[in-house]
């Protein structure tokens, strides 16, 4: 008796078992659309973040505002490109071979990883490394770029990457390192935030590391050499050779 109840419950397993896995995909393509024209106010990144990592900051919150990407300035935009992933237009979510001149392939804290990649782990998933995060982060990549499109990834992306402990987002960034909206960084100020983002735990703003400054440095290279993206609000115009401005200290409550 006891046979035939295993034997029922393993034929209606593989008989249902369609129809979990259907049901499923249905609740993705659901979420990604909800999220297709919406602001996405929390990931579950945001939801779980642990302050305890530095002992100082158990006094913070996560930080995040959601902006357009229209008002984000190009400055940043281009450097977060140049930092990150120079061929995000020309890719469909994957680099199959390496940037030998990109910042990225040199540092094993972001793997590689192409922003889309990276928006897809930040919006649908926690961090991990296990194979069936890595076939969760592929469906998820696969999907935002078919159904949301480049100019949707990135502004989702300016928004939800972690660039600094607690803070989320370039509008966070923006008002914590510099007093001052996404939109009016300059060239010097957008590419310290493209540089914090490779290791935002490490970001000291008392004490900018050697590392952190030539990061920058880099990005401002590289970001003389990429083609102008005309993507997100024009920049003022900047005065050249304007010295860079420390950061000021943490203080923005969103």
């Amino acid at each position: 008796m006891n046979k035939e109840k295993i034997k029922h419950g393993i034929v209606f397993s593989i008989k249902i078992l369609p129809l979990v896995l259907v049901g499923l995909w249905m609740l993705t393509l659901i979420w990604i659309g909800v999220f297709k024209n919406r602001p996405v106010n929390y990931t579950p990144q945001m939801l779980v973040y642990d302050f305890s990592k530095n002992g100082d900051s158990l006094k913070y919150k996560v930080e995040h505002e959601w902006i357009p990407l229209d008002s984000i300035s190009e400055n940043l935009v281009m450097a977060v490109l140049a930092a990150e992933d120079r061929n995000f237009f020309v890719h469909e979510g994957f680099a199959l071979e390496n940037d030998s001149d990109s910042i990225v392939g040199k540092h094993d804290f972001l793997e590689q990883k192409t922003i889309s990649q990276r928006t897809a782990n930040a919006v649908f998933l926690m961090n991990g490394k296990t194979w069936f995060h890595r076939i969760n982060e592929t469906y998820y990549t696969v999907m935002i770029e078919e159904f949301w499109g480049k100019r949707r990834i990135l502004e989702v992306y300016l928004n939800s990457e972690l660039m600094g402990d607690g803070i989320f987002g370039v509008e966070a960034a923006s008002q914590i390192y510099f007093r001052k909206k996404a939109g009016d960084l300059t060239r010097d100020e957008a590419s310290f935030i493209a540089a914090a983002i490779e290791n935002p735990l490490g970001v000291n703003v008392q004490h900018l590391s050697d590392s952190l400054i030539s990061r920058k440095k880099k990005i401002l290279e590289d970001m003389s050499l990429m083609m102008k993206v005309k993507m997100g609000k024009k920049p003022i115009d900047e005065v050249e050779n304007v010295k860079f401005k420390p950061v000021y200290r943490r203080k923005w409550r969103g």
